[in-house]
């Protein structure tokens, strides 16, 4: 096998074990620290209540290590059986040359999907009824018992139909063998997030999404702020959107930026609290965090794409797992293994960029209200009415989380 081919397939499998081993360090952290209210929240919220929070947690971090073993499982069952190759082969001496009611080629690629999809639906949910019983029979009765959803399973034969239908359409314009495509996905990617910056707030007002704050109660104190931060208070605007999450975000720059308050933050924080809270994403506005994050996702999108074509049109690739060449069928599939190996790529420094201005926007916000108490209980309020993780295992935050944890942003503004 070629020497490239073997190292991408051992970071494909490193990767998806290094997620595995995350969600089972979390979830071992979880059990350990969950019966304790951790301090920040220590008079904020009721024990039952944290350890609830905390449950509902853990029990999503062990449905995500059953996810990641099985994607293992199946990969590793691909190289070793050329079980994909064989499914290919024998779709191929089924479809007559002529195809049925569309080109050979699309037929072969709508028939192996199908099969796969539904044959890995039915060996997943046979090892979560596996899991299930094991489970149980070591006594663990938190865990509850898997069902069959006809919804959720309709859901994902939806998602697969349309992204076979997206590879189709590739294939058939020969974009898939050519690697130059990246270009232009990194392009249309950029410009969709630098409008973001300058049109976003304008877009949301014309769709009726948002509109100007309306609260008497609010309206006094903003504007105070407003005016000794100099920002207009007719760049904070309320979310229509129905949830049940509670925060704020801050977007473009100089006179087109913006400051979203969305769904409850209104009815869960108290005033001082809110003006806590913009004067954090003010802070984000005021130091150009959107503008410097947008030109990083720019850069760092740009690196992973290109990566991922060069792959994508590597036929020793698809040799390796039994395909005879590249299909919409086999980039389908190659394209499900590749994603998670190259989003690691550059995270590490994503995640340094966010949190160094989640720490900044933080002090700009203490100095501004000169009260490190009233943006404390913001956190607090923000994790307790989102359901939040509120005492995630250090190394899962490093990779999944944007924002510190709440013991390290208070330890930053003491």
């Amino acid at each position: 096998m070629d020497p490239s081919v073997v190292i991408v397939i051992a970071a494909m499998v490193l990767v998806q074990a290094f997620y595995a081993v995350l969600e089972i360090v979390n979830v071992r952290h979880m059990r350990r620290t969950g019966r304790t209210v951790a301090s920040p929240f220590v008079g904020r919220i009721e024990p039952k209540a944290y350890t609830g929070l905390v449950a509902s947690h853990m029990l999503k971090a062990q449905r995500n290590v059953f996810t990641m073993i099985s994607s293992i499982a199946f990969l590793v069952l691909f190289l070793l059986t050329d079980a994909l190759g064989t499914l290919e082969r024998w779709t191929r001496s089924i479809v007559p040359a002529e195809g049925w009611f569309l080109s050979r080629e699309n037929v072969v690629a709508i028939l192996f999907s199908a099969m796969l999809l539904v044959g890995m639906m039915f060996i997943g949910y046979l090892a979560m009824m596996l899991v299930y019983v094991l489970l149980r029979l070591r006594g663990k009765k938190a865990v509850k018992r898997v069902s069959w959803s006809p919804v959720k399973s309709l859901r994902v034969i939806g998602l697969g139909a349309l992204l076979l239908s997206i590879a189709i359409v590739l294939y058939r314009t020969n974009i898939l063998s050519r690697s130059s495509w990246w270009v232009w996905a990194a392009s249309l990617y950029s410009v969709w997030l630098v409008q973001g910056l300058f049109f976003g707030g304008r877009i949301m007002k014309l769709l009726k999404v948002s509109e100007p704050l309306h609260d008497d109660k609010f309206l006094g104190p903003i504007g105070e702020l407003c005016t000794q931060l100099d920002f207009p208070v007719n760049a904070i605007l309320e979310v229509n959107e129905e949830t049940e999450l509670a925060h704020a975000m801050a977007t473009g720059v100089g006179r087109f930026a913006r400051i979203f308050i969305y769904g409850k933050a209104k009815a869960a924080f108290t005033v001082g609290q809110l003006l806590a809270t913009l004067g954090h994403e003010i802070g984000h506005i005021k130091l150009h965090h959107p503008a410097k994050l947008t030109s990083w996702h720019c850069i760092s999108m740009s690196f992973r794409l290109w990566l991922f074509a060069t792959l994508m049109s590597y036929e020793p690739l698809y040799r390796a797992f039994g395909f005879e060449g590249i299909g919409p069928h086999s980039a389908l599939i190659m394209a499900s293994y590749l994603i998670l190996p190259l989003s690691i790529i550059l995270l590490p420094i994503t995640r340094l960029l966010e949190r160094r201005f989640e720490y900044q926007a933080d002090q700009f916000a203490v100095i501004a209200r000169a009260n490190s108490e009233e943006l404390t209980a913001a956190f607090v309020t923000q994790i307790i009415q989102n359901r939040d993780n509120p005492n995630p295992h250090p190394w899962h935050l490093a990779v999944y989380d944007a924002h510190p944890t709440i013991a390290e942003r208070v330890a930053a503004l003491a």
